[in-house]
């Protein structure tokens, strides 16, 4: 109730900004799936939606809108809302607001023609391009939780839509010329493998020219080697300094050294909620500034006009530094100190940031190389 109530409260504003327009058709379908449809508000910004230059204008609004519509009653006027020529899904991903994404588009309209109009010629080549997206890395690919919820519901719904599609009358899973796994009569049929294929794996099915059957594949290990490094649309690179700004051998360092971590960040774009983890080899360990124990930094001075990140979060972990910050277009470092604690030879972990609502732009950097912590030499007992 206080969540609806909330909801209620966004829609008694009027909205100034486009952005305004698609969160308010948004809260809009939460109070008609509530069964608590604002018809009021329904019918101003209906106005408001037929009343822009073009269909794309206000984002998905429009569709949110429709949805709403249809949800309280209202076929004819959901069906008004939508436009003879199907708006293109954005180009660009939003890392805040609404965090709105191509797949997200899609998701929308999809769910939007099997809610107003079931029969719209547009909907199969919808679903396949949406469920295409789930393999895909590029702008098309399901790439935040936003992402997969949608995508996953608009095709939930897309396939209870084709329940009345006439099954198969035989399935069969085959590696070269063996059949590993067969089923009749629209049957399910599952087969898993720990072992590597010994030919090329292919699906068949047999029955009317209509049947249709769905193919699922799910791939699981352990890397052996270290991920190579990338970078895209943001570039992170780490440094290990003494504390005199001077680079350390990070080959070897005897227990004890005390170890500037510099992170430099850089994008050509400034971007919102990116997450920099930087993963630290078992025999180093975070100085926690908050311990008196702790070596102390005075802070990390701007070095030839580099901005200082400032992390809206920073968490310090046995294993790992994580932090959550906005990063400005340019160049930008961030500093902390770690210290060798524990002799032994450890394989160095990557440092890896990644735009939290566009993973597309992430990057990742600086491992694979080996840390040598050496024990400091016991004094040797002088008699006397």
């Amino acid at each position: 109730d206080h969540l609806l109530a909330y909801v209620r409260g966004l829609l008694a504003d009027s909205p100034s900004r486009e952005e305004d327009v698609e969160l308010q058709a948004y809260g809009a379908y939460v109070l008609a799936l509530a069964e608590k449809p604002d018809r009021a508000a329904m019918n101003r910004l209906a106005e408001i939606i037929n009343a822009a230059p073009s269909p794309t204008a206000y984002g998905d609004a429009r569709l949110y809108l429709a949805l709403a519509q249809a949800a309280a009653g209202q076929p004819d006027a959901a069906a008004g809302l939508i436009p003879q020529d199907l708006p293109l899904p954005r180009t660009r991903r939003s890392q805040a607001g609404l965090l709105a994404s191509p797949v997200r588009d899609q998701a929308l309209l999809l769910t939007t023609l099997l809610a107003v109009s079931p029969d719209a010629p547009a909907i199969p080549a919808l679903a396949a391009k949406l469920a295409a997206g789930a393999e895909s890395r590029g702008n098309d690919g399901w790439l935040s939780t936003h992402d997969n919820a949608l995508a996953f519901m608009a095709l939930g719904k897309y396939l209870r839509s084709t329940r009345g599609d006439v099954p198969y009358s035989a399935a069969a899973i085959r590696v070269g010329d063996k059949v590993v796994a067969q089923a009749a009569a629209g049957d399910n049929t599952r087969w898993n493998t720990a072992t590597a294929l010994d030919g090329p794996l292919t699906v068949s099915i047999d029955g009317p020219a209509a049947a249709k059957g769905y193919v699922s594949w799910v791939q699981r290990g352990v890397p052996l080697t270290m991920p190579a490094g990338e970078d895209h649309a943001l570039k992170v690179r780490r440094a290990w300094l003494s504390e005199k700004d001077t680079p350390l051998d990070a080959a070897q360092l005897a227990s004890g050294t005390a170890v500037k971590v510099r992170l430099t960040i850089e994008t050509p774009d400034a971007l919102k909620n990116v997450v920099i983890e930087d993963l630290l080899p078992a025999g180093l360990e975070i100085e926690n500034p908050r311990l008196d124990t702790s070596a102390k930094q005075e802070g990390d001075a701007p070095r030839n006009g580099t901005p200082i990140l400032a992390p809206h979060q920073v968490d310090m972990r046995d294993d790992r530094l994580v932090l959550m910050t906005d990063v400005p277009a340019g160049v930008s470092t961030f500093t902390y100190l770690a210290r060798a604690v524990t002799p032994g030879s450890y394989i160095i972990p990557p440092v890896h940031a990644e735009c939290m609502y566009d993973p597309g732009i992430n990057s990742l950097a600086d491992g694979g190389g080996k840390l040598e912590v050496t024990a400091l030499a016991k004094p040797a007992l002088v008699r006397r």
